[in-house]
């Protein structure tokens, strides 16, 4: 597949992942709990998102020539950045007093991807 294709791929995923974490941070800041019909689908769209991100973030890799190991920094980072998310549901649920403050790490996380993926540090 072409480097757009991969790139618009890995972006739909991430806003699908910042997309849920944010809801369900809001969800639990607000007394929800995993009993709500609003869990499951979010949840489900949660993995999905994480599962595309996952997929198409490494297509782009092949297609910016990082075939194998040793990574550039920037990609320890950005696995660093989706490992984090990848906990972050269940985070907010066992930590329901700290979902305010973690919907503001959505954010924050979402943000740093962002410089990562613009700056690339660690590369030469």
């Amino acid at each position: 597949m072409p480097y757009e294709v991969y790139k618009v791929l890995h972006l739909a995923g991430v806003f699908m992942v910042v997309m849920s974490s944010g809801a369900l941070a809001m969800h639990v800041a607000n007394g929800g709990t995993k009993d709500h019909a609003f869990h499951r689908p979010a949840t489900i769209f949660h993995g999905v998102g994480l599962l595309i991100v996952f997929v198409a973030g490494f297509g782009l890799m092949a297609r910016i020539g990082i075939m194998g190991f040793p990574w550039p920094a920037f990609v320890f980072m950005k696995v660093g950045i989706w490992l984090l998310f990848g906990g972050m549901g269940a985070l907010i649920y066992r930590k329901p007093q700290l979902a305010s403050k973690l919907w503001w790490v959505v954010w924050l996380l979402a943000a740093t991807a962002a410089w990562v993926a613009v700056y690339k540090p660690g590369t030469p």
